[in-house]
């Protein structure tokens, strides 16, 4: 499968999806119509685009999003709804966290049902009663590894610096966290 591929699959589960459950349940039926080496060459792209999202910036925002309570698997849900939407918007909000206020795709954030979007090709596997052949995908999901003013991981997360990393969200979503 190559990168365009991907994302086509992708873009198609949001063709007629309202809200990221549609797309979640749209991309499953798509996924199952797909042969075993074409499940695994996705997983290995999902997995390449979650990585991007290891920054200072989008651990503020799924820190806010989360209203104040974020757990390496909580940031893995919001690296999972950011990676499964059509591609300019995925762009737009690696580039700019903020923006992820105004996409439709994200409408379920803060505090909706984050789909398991990531978990997606594994589901396929199970129901179709598949042995996936053994494959490394790269779950790098140490917030210790994000970097940002002299600090690391969960630490960065205060009211100063989210309100520098991601202003908009911040004025949101601000009142929604305990600040210790």
């Amino acid at each position: 499968m190559t990168t365009e591929q991907f994302w086509i699959i992708i873009e198609e589960a949001w063709q007629n999806s309202e809200n990221a459950t549609q797309a979640y349940f749209a991309l499953k039926t798509i996924l199952s119509k797909t042969n075993t080496a074409e499940l695994v060459s996705f997983a290995k792209h999902f997995s390449k685009y979650e990585i991007q999202l290891l920054t200072p910036e989008h651990l503020s925002a799924a820190f806010l999003l989360c209203e104040g309570w974020l757990s390496e698997g909580e940031f893995q849900a919001y690296a999972w709804s950011v990676v499964a939407v059509p591609r300019k918007v995925f762009e737009d909000v690696v580039r700019n966290p903020d923006s992820i206020l105004i996409h439709k795709e994200f409408n379920h954030m803060p505090g909706g049902e984050l789909q398991p979007f990531g978990t997606v090709v594994f589901q396929v596997a199970e129901e179709r009663k598949e042995t996936l052949p053994d494959f490394k995908v790269e779950r790098v999901f140490n917030l210790k590894s994000i970097q940002f003013g002299g600090k690391s991981g969960k630490n960065i997360l205060d009211q100063v610096s989210c309100a520098v990393l991601t202003p908009k969200i911040y004025e949101k979503l601000s009142e929604n966290v305990e600040w210790d």
